[in-house]
């Protein structure tokens, strides 16, 4: 879900699924008219062109993020570089849909592993295929989820407020 540039890792991803023989359907949602990316987005595009396994959707609007997040079992977070935690990973947590994200700063630190979803080091296609086709091939897994919103702005400020009247260590 997003812009399609090569940091956002769409190519591992591909890359993991194409090379697997998983029973997975995998639906790309970004613009696919993106004239800084499109040379990027085209040769994704001709990759998988041939896996009926691969749709590439395109965007969806704001009001439709309720179907699209009804439709996913797991979302998929392969980005290549340090994030801050993407929106898209919060609405899949309050959609109680399960993340599997690159093991990089804010991505990673909102995942609990077997709780909420999966991480993988960034950039590895291989270990992103063992992560799909372990979610893949053991429906078990959901099963054991507690997939749940993150903590508001509310509770997150009463957090740092009482972190910060905390009488100083001596």
């Amino acid at each position: 879900c997003g812009v399609l540039s090569p940091w956002k890792g769409v190519h591992v991803l591909l890359d993991a699924v194409l090379g697997s023989d998983a029973d997975v359907e995998l639906t790309i949602h970004g613009r696919t008219d993106q004239p800084t990316f499109q040379a990027y987005i085209d040769e994704q595009m001709e990759r998988a062109a041939s896996d009926p396994r691969v749709r590439f959707a395109g965007a969806y609007e704001e009001a439709d993020a309720p179907r699209v997040f009804a439709e996913m079992d797991v979302l998929v977070v392969p980005s290549l570089w340090y994030e801050n935690t993407p929106f898209v990973m919060l609405e899949a947590f309050a959609a109680g849909v399960p993340v599997i994200a690159s093991d990089l700063g804010g991505l990673s630190e909102v995942v609990d592993v077997d709780r909420n979803g999966l991480v993988f080091p960034a950039g590895d296609a291989a270990a992103l295929r063992a992560a799909v086709e372990r979610v893949a091939r053991d429906p078990r897994w959901f099963e054991a989820l507690d997939v749940q919103p993150q903590d508001g702005i509310a509770t997150c400020f009463d957090r740092y407020e009482d972190a910060y009247a905390a009488p100083a260590a001596p």
